[in-house]
């Protein structure tokens, strides 16, 4: 749906349609926290807007933080020799006050070839400067994808290289994967040149041959551990987990969102949700909703809310320094987890 005059953000896909349509606004704001579909999109902007040899003259990068608004205007606001002009500016809801309310009010002084791409983290709809871009042009928010929208991404992806992917390799991405776009995005490079030159389809022992553990995947495999009540394999899956290179707080954050998963499913699934139905309640991939549903079968509900319970106060104890060797807080998180069963 298109973004109409004053209106909130719009999905990335409008972002595309401007560039299928050729009807490039002259101001975008990218903002979320999907970072590597933002580079993708802005990526092939660059490439509409500016030909590579004249990328050197009318392309700039700036940033916010620390730029005089004079320099900014300087260079956007006056005509290009040839083509047109694109100038990037990072962090743009971090510049100082008045910065900001020269930047907001300046959108209608861009020469017609040029263009203006804001980028952030985040964005405040209240903000004058929001206000501003979606006045003059578009603001787009790149959230994570949900997981349909992960498989139909893979799918066009794949279809982007001339190659079919099978539903069961999509889910094997989804497995390894999760929903890390730039990691999606290299397993299936390496998927289809596994798969052979010439090849046109790619099957779930492609992506098996190619990916690796990732924490998503080991995740899963302490989730089987501790619901087997094993707390030697759970602490032989959670020691390479930390070796991978994996935080602390990044265990605990991954552990919650999974106990989270399997309170959810045990309560869904109790209602007589399953398969796509369950999946969908879930806001997870069909296979993440399976194994979920698995896992859950381990743990009554209150052993669940008792683990989720556990887990919030080892992330507290690691975050405020009360305990002194996070590594260790966790080892004795996962022996209580698997003990858990009364």
């Amino acid at each position: 749906m298109a973004q109409t005059k004053g209106a909130a953000a719009s999905s990335y896909q409008v972002a595309l349609d401007d560039l299928r349509t050729r009807q490039i606004r002259p101001v975008y704001l990218f903002y979320g926290d999907e970072d590597y579909l933002q580079e993708l999109v802005l990526k092939s902007m660059l490439d509409e807007l500016i030909e590579p040899a004249w990328r050197a003259f009318n392309y700039a990068v700036f940033d916010a933080r620390n730029l005089e608004f004079s320099t900014l205007a300087e260079y956007l606001f006056t005509m290009p020799m040839f083509g047109g002009k694109v100038a990037v500016l990072r962090d743009a809801f971090k510049s100082p006050a008045a910065f900001e309310e020269k930047l907001a009010a300046s959108f209608s002084e861009l020469p017609p070839a040029n263009h203006l791409i804001l980028l952030s983290d985040s964005a405040d709809q209240r903000r004058k400067l929001f206000k501003a871009v979606a006045e003059a042009g578009r603001c787009v928010e790149f959230k994570k994808l949900r997981a349909g929208d992960v498989s139909a991404w893979i799918r066009e992806r794949a279809g982007a290289s001339g190659v079919e992917i099978s539903p069961e390799a999509v889910a094997a991405m989804i497995e390894y994967a999760g929903n890390d776009l730039r990691q999606l995005e290299a397993n299936l490079s390496k998927a289809i040149a596994h798969a052979g030159p010439g090849a046109n389809k790619v099957g779930s022992e492609d992506v098996s041959a190619v990916s690796g553990r990732t924490s998503l995947h080991t995740i899963f495999e302490l989730g089987d551990a501790i619901g087997r009540r094993n707390p030697a394999q759970a602490q032989v899956v959670l020691k390479d987990i930390l070796e991978s290179g994996e935080t602390a707080v990044y265990v605990l954050v991954m552990l919650a969102r999974h106990f989270r998963q399997l309170l959810q499913a045990r309560t869904y699934s109790r209602q007589g949700l399953a398969g796509a139905d369950l999946a969908a309640a879930m806001g997870v991939h069909p296979f993440v909703a399976m194994k979920s549903s698995q896992q859950a079968r381990s743990f009554s509900e209150e052993e669940l809310e008792s683990a989720l319970a556990r887990i919030l106060e080892a992330d507290i104890a690691v975050k405020t320094g009360k305990s002194t060797d996070p590594s260790a807080e966790i080892q004795r998180l996962v022996f209580e987890l698997c003990g858990a069963k009364k």
